[in-house]
């Protein structure tokens, strides 16, 4: 028996169907339709345009028509090789490119006398689609890629185009069951498709590492997977601990570029894989509409509307921390050592205490007085040499820091490693030899940040800490790692 195959045209529309015109007499007839990709060339003459730069059918190709001439446009996909300045260009492995494909678009106008004039179409100024049918052994694979090399005049001869709409409208989407590429373009030359691996993770590469942030203040945010590959849709789920809600979300690749998040309609957020290891940041910020309800709004000297609006926020809320009376909060007053025992004493439900005073500056009727002899009888803050407290001495940063990483050890397992991190700001140096464990442990987990001079973020350890910041300083604490007595 004898089977011969036979590569025909098919005749017929973008579904593919249509009649298959054998030889005569064939028989025991195996039939191949070389049908490469499918093209919807359809919205490009719904609208003429005014000019070429515009669009590619203008206002002359429609009165060409309407004259009895005739203006076609045909898109010739054929298969090629990429070169190898091309192949080093391309920033996955040779074995992952899958398909080379040389795009292009003709516009062949002829008048009522015959004459035609013929013309390459590079941007057909907004996007037609084109099916790609993947053969077998491309089909099935995650993290599709394009690289198109089209020189653009800038110097940037190839661009990538993902699962993800660039400025120009273009994008690719996987259809029929991973079968084929649906792509979205207006630029036409030559095209390059990659891939990650099979789905299912069956082989293939381990992927780029998508990195959280550690702890978060106000919520915690997860990742559908930790690597992905180039190309693949990553989603990411943020979770608002009680009285918080989701702020901002930002996606950066390891060189520093930004990646665009979509927020979708779950409320989930997700970016497309770029070809480089990413890491997460998101901000979390107390739920709060800012206006009466808001527990700053009496204070006249305080307003939602300021940076220290969630920290001030959340001390009021919780009751760590008071106004002043007559509905003054003092955001940028010094914090003094007597504030710092009464915010912990607060945080840990007042409890009872027994006993005399055991400074000689702190005496029965003290507001503090409580607050004094149980941070001192805890270890958190301890008095002077000459048996003072001297709750009036103004806290620094780096003060502040120290008291709470002794609480810290006191009631948790702290990382000790994050205690010799010295921050990388540039006066880090300048932290007092008592305070670095505290200060580095601080600046580590996300609890003291930079304060910006004059466009500089500079520690400042030795400075003394506002109300605004150290209320900015507790929620941190509390929400990313303390554990209350």
């Amino acid at each position: 028996e004898v089977v011969k195959t036979y590569l025909v045209d098919v005749e017929g529309d973008s579904s593919l169907e249509g009649e298959y015109v054998l030889p005569g007499g064939a028989l025991n007839t195996v039939v191949e339709a070389d049908v490469t990709a499918v093209v919807d060339l359809e919205s490009i003459v719904k609208e003429p345009s005014a000019s070429e730069d515009e669009g590619i059918y203008t206002n002359d190709d429609a009165e060409t028509v309407n004259e009895g001439g005739s203006v076609e446009f045909k898109m010739t996909v054929k298969g090629a090789e990429a070169t190898p300045e091309q192949i080093e260009e391309i920033p996955v492995p040779e074995e992952r490119i899958g398909m080379v494909l040389d795009m292009v678009l003709t516009k062949t106008v002829t008048d009522t006398s015959g004459s035609k004039t013929e013309s390459d179409i590079e941007d057909t100024k907004t996007p037609i689609t084109t099916v790609i049918h993947l053969p077998p052994e491309l089909q099935g694979k995650s993290g599709y890629t394009i690289y198109r090399f089209h020189d653009l005049g800038d110097g940037n001869d190839m661009q990538t185009i993902t699962t993800s709409e660039n400025e120009n409208g273009e994008y690719l989407k996987v259809i029929r069951e991973g079968t084929a590429i649906e792509l979205h373009a207006r630029l036409y030359s030559t095209y390059v498709l990659t891939w990650a691996q099979r789905s299912g993770g069956g082989g293939g590469s381990a992927g780029l590492e998508v990195e959280l942030p550690e702890s978060v203040v106000g919520g915690k945010v997860s990742a559908d997977r930790p690597t992905a590959n180039p190309g693949d849709r990553v989603t990411l789920t943020l979770a608002a601990n009680e009285g918080f809600a989701a702020g901002q979300v930002h996606v950066y690749t390891a060189s520093g570029a930004e990646v665009e998040v979509t927020v979708n309609d779950d409320g989930t957020y997700s970016f497309t894989m770029p070809n480089e290891a990413v890491v997460v940041t998101v901000g979390f910020g107390v739920d709060c509409k800012k206006d009466a309800a808001c527990p700053i709004w009496p204070y006249t000297d305080a307003a939602p509307t300021q940076w220290y609006h969630d920290g001030v926020h959340y001390v009021l809320e919780n009751g760590i921390m008071d106004g002043y009376g007559n509905n003054i909060f003092k955001p940028s007053a010094t914090l003094s050592r007597a504030m710092v025992a009464e915010m912990l004493y607060k945080m840990n439900g007042r409890p009872a205490v027994t006993g005399d005073e055991p400074f000689d500056d702190v005496d029965e009727g003290d507001w503090y007085r409580d607050a004094v002899i149980w941070a001192n009888a805890n270890g958190y803050i301890t008095g002077y040499g000459d048996g003072t407290f001297r709750p009036e001495t103004a806290i620094t940063r780096e003060q502040l820091a120290t008291i709470m990483l002794r609480y810290e050890r006191k009631h948790s397992e702290v990382d000790e490693e994050l205690t010799k991190r010295v921050p990388s700001l540039p006066d880090a140096e300048t932290t007092g030899e008592w305070y670095v464990e505290g200060v580095n442990w601080a600046v580590a987990v996300g609890i003291i940040g930079g304060r910006n001079v004059g466009g500089t973020d500079y520690l400042l350890p030795a400075s003394t800490a506002t109300r605004a910041e150290a209320a900015t300083m507790v929620m941190r604490w509390i929400e990313k790692v303390s554990t209350k007595a």
